[in-house]
């Protein structure tokens, strides 16, 4: 069977599952589990499959239909400039979290030196992707989960970011030294709401990644509470939050003291990021 016949069984297959933009779908899962770039997979859509590469592809739409996200399936994802390794302990990277980056960047402007503390850091793609843009800077990842912590290594080398430390703990349980940014996208979904996330939510990502507690705050108020020691003065503590969490997280940082709070809203116009100062 030639690349370009596989792929139309698979988009049917995907259509059949209720999967949207099928084709589109087989192409991504086919060119993300072989590495292939646009152009190698367009040379090579005549080619006949390999038998070994086509178990494999089939497998792999078997799973798609089960409403497993593809990301999943190759155990990587696109975010800014880089693919980032996953696994069952970190969240699939998501275009919403570009937000806290470029934030976290304007927060640095004019700092010649500074040092960043990424919290939650699952794959590490944000201070990754803050840490190669901006040459000058250190930092340390901090996650309670070893296999993220491991993913975010390995990351960290293939992309070849040597300025930033992981370390593996509860929060700042870990941490050591001061920081002029701290960010982070920690788990914020309401727990009673959990169960009427997208099944490709709910059923493959980590749950301990997801659980916000009752409210969806329990990280932000035990991070607002621990941050200013981990802090200078004048540093600044970004979070993603969810689109209805802004007021009650700024709130938050004011009582803990934070001043200049900010909420900031994605391209789509929702909240997504609230941020303050020491």
């Amino acid at each position: 069977m030639t690349v370009r016949a596989l792929m139309t069984w698979a988009a049917g297959c995907l259509e059949a599952c209720g999967i949207g933009e099928a084709a589109a779908e087989a192409a991504a899962l086919w060119r993300g589990l072989f590495e292939l770039s646009l152009n190698d997979y367009a040379r090579r859509l005549f080619d006949e499959a390999d038998p070994d590469a086509e178990a494999h592809f089939r497998e792999a739409v078997k799973r798609r239909c089960g409403r497993e996200p593809v990301q999943r399936i190759i155990g990587r994802a696109p975010f800014m400039d880089d693919d980032f390794e996953i696994n069952a302990a970190t969240l699939i990277p998501r275009f919403d979290s570009e937000v806290l980056v470029l934030e976290a960047e304007k927060a640095l402007m004019g700092r010649e030196e500074a040092r960043v503390l990424d919290m939650c850091t699952g794959s590490g793609c944000l201070i990754l992707s803050l840490l190669k843009r901006h040459p000058h800077l250190t930092g340390v990842g901090s996650d309670i989960a070893g296999e993220a912590v491991e993913a975010a290594r390995r990351n960290a080398a293939r992309i070849g970011i040597d300025r930033v430390a992981f370390v593996t703990g509860d929060l700042f349980s870990p941490v050591t030294g001061t920081y002029d940014i701290i960010l982070s996208n920690p788990p914020y979904i309401r727990h009673d709401d959990i169960a009427r996330l997208d099944e490709e939510v709910r059923g493959f990502e980590p749950a301990a990644a997801l659980d916000g507690g009752a409210d969806g705050l329990d990280f932000y108020r035990r991070i607002i509470d621990e941050a200013p020691v981990f802090l200078n003065d004048g540093g600044v503590l970004l979070f993603e939050i969810g689109c209805d969490e802004g007021a009650e997280t700024a709130s938050l940082m004011r009582q803990a003291g934070f001043r200049d709070v900010r909420i900031v809203r994605d391209l789509a116009g929702l909240d997504r990021v609230v941020s303050g100062v020491k």
